[in-house]
């Protein structure tokens, strides 16, 4: 069988993020099986800080994200409740997981992170590497498969960038509609 490591359609666009906030999406990556059902037991996402929109070797680290999750749609990937890694090393999340993606299916994986309030990280960007950031058997062969990718340069999200919230008050410009009295003094038509 085959394992092919794409960035899915639908990982999301390009946005700006505010220190603090939690359960922000960086990625969805589409992993997909041929010949047979393939197990995925290991996954390390690389996290970038400072990309400036073109990928580098600047790796985050705790002070930039943690708390970074897999989800296989609505569901946290792994053996245990919530899989989780608080502990960034060298910009890599690493999860060991019991993923199965079944023969000749595509199955996407959701990354998903807080920013500490501390986070100084310009932007953020979340990818695979390369083959071995996935760790993959034959479901029914037991072989070792060894992940691919047409181009491991673009399987990765996009930059996201810090920004500062804001919150925007306008006035109306026209007054709401009100009743007169006749013969009212000081009303404004």
């Amino acid at each position: 069988g085959t394992l092919t490591v794409a960035a899915s359609a639908n990982t999301p666009a390009a946005s700006t993020y505010a220190v603090g906030t939690t359960n922000y999406t960086f990625a969805k990556f589409d992993l997909t099986s041929t010949g047979e059902a393939i197990s995925v037991t290991q996954v390390n996402v690389y996290f970038a800080t400072n990309t400036a929109g073109t990928a580098t070797t600047t790796a985050a680290d705790a002070a930039d994200i943690n708390n970074v999750r897999l989800y296989d749609g609505a569901y946290v990937v792994g053996a245990t409740p919530l899989q989780t890694d608080a502990a960034i090393s060298s910009g890599y999340a690493e999860f060991g997981i019991n993923l199965t993606v079944p023969k000749n299916t595509a199955k996407t994986i959701t990354v998903v992170a807080d920013i500490p309030t501390g986070s100084d990280a310009a932007a953020l960007q979340a990818w695979f590497n390369a083959p071995g950031d996935i760790t993959a058997s034959g479901g029914s062969s037991g072989v070792t498969i060894t992940a691919a990718s047409s181009n491991w340069m673009s399987t990765k999200g996009n930059v996201m960038t810090l920004g500062t919230p804001g919150l925007v008050i306008s006035a109306a410009t026209v007054p709401a509609s009100q009743t007169f009295i006749k013969n009212t003094a000081g009303a404004h038509l």
